[in-house]
């Protein structure tokens, strides 16, 4: 006799019977794992775009947002490069002095998503002055068509 009928969680797993022998398929219920953040770190003053990037151990689609705790389902931005084991995609708008940081969610394609952050952080390194002092003087000379000197035309 041949069982076609064997299940796991109410799916049937077995794929094909033969002679005996049964090939069973294992059902994916792990989310993609998330690694690799990119950029990290401080990013020179005067970059103002740069991309994000990261990787899965799996093919997935990735989304991002700039808020934390956002599902995957509710995230507006995905990865412009995704469905493979890498991700990135262009981010532009950066001002100098300011951090930055956006949380990643990923599902694979059999529907397994993230249900927690990933994030990618940064900043842009502000704008730094020398710690040299600059003195500046600064002259005025006042010319008058009477021959009162301007020191007496001031007190007056």
């Amino acid at each position: 006799t041949t069982d076609t009928n064997v299940s796991s969680a109410g799916q049937d797993i077995l794929a094909s019977v033969t002679n005996g022998s049964y090939t069973i398929v294992a059902q994916d219920t792990t989310p993609p794992i998330l690694s690799n953040p990119s950029p990290s770190g401080a990013l020179p003053s005067g970059t103002t775009s740069t991309t994000i990037s990261l990787t899965t151990d799996e093919n997935a689609i990735c989304k991002y947002s700039t808020t934390a705790g956002t599902a995957y389902s509710a995230m507006a931005n995905t990865f412009s490069t995704t469905g493979n084991i890498n991700h990135s995609s262009g981010i532009t708008g950066l001002v100098d002095g300011a951090n930055y940081t956006y949380y990643v969610r990923c599902q694979d394609s059999t529907g397994n998503e993230n249900t927690t952050d990933f994030s990618i952080s940064f900043s842009v390194n502000g704008m730094y002055l020398s710690s040299r002092k600059f003195e500046i003087e600064i002259s005025c000379i006042e010319i008058s068509s009477d021959s009162t000197p301007a020191e007496s035309r001031m007190s007056k």
